[in-house]
């Protein structure tokens, strides 16, 4: 009877580790994801010369950095079980099984690849738009700036928006009333 229980609870132990590392594959993909459209936002926030939120902007980059951090831990995991898995396939089958055991590995780790290059491209870029973001704010207050004063507070739904937009992007509602 104890037998059974032991392999119970290691089915348990397999079965939570399974979803565990199924929400982390998860969390990679949603880091992909969220890093392209904050890279995609950043860069059109800096073509077009700061006119375009820049909260959702944030917003984005906030969501990308939590999920590529989940996808970092997912990426370790994923060098660990490359690492064990071509040693295994060394130890017991030969170094002619390297090749052909590790051939789906290596091919997930193009996955991992996207994370790391995505994710750091859209660092960057944030930090190119934020720096916009500071100067135009710091020109706005220095030279009076006519477009780029203070941000206006949608009457409607309270979020920001740049002086210069007539309507809310979020909600579409008219701004200069």
């Amino acid at each position: 009877m104890a037998g059974f229980y032991v392999v119970a609870a290691a089915l348990m132990l397999i079965a939570v580790l399974a979803v565990i590392m199924m929400v982390f594959e998860l969390l990679s993909v949603l880091s992909i994801v969220f890093s392209a459209i904050s890279l995609s936002k950043s860069k059109k926030y800096i073509i077009l010369g700061g006119r375009y939120d820049f909260g959702s902007i944030k917003r984005f980059h906030t969501a990308a950095l939590v999920f590529f951090i989940f996808g970092c831990i997912n990426a370790l995991f994923f060098a660990v079980n490359l690492i064990f898995s071509v040693t295994s396939y060394a130890v017991y089958e030969g170094i002619e099984s390297i090749l052909w055991g590790s051939i789906p590995l290596i091919f997930g780790a193009g996955k991992y690849t996207a994370l790391m290059v995505l994710g750091i491209s859209s660092f960057r870029r944030f930090a190119q738009a934020k720096k916009l973001w500071e100067s135009l704010c710091l020109n706005s207050r220095i030279n009076g700036a006519r477009y780029f004063t203070v941000n206006k507070a949608c009457p409607k739904c309270r979020s920001e928006n740049n002086a210069g937009y007539k309507f809310c992007t979020m909600c579409g509602e008219r701004l200069d009333q």
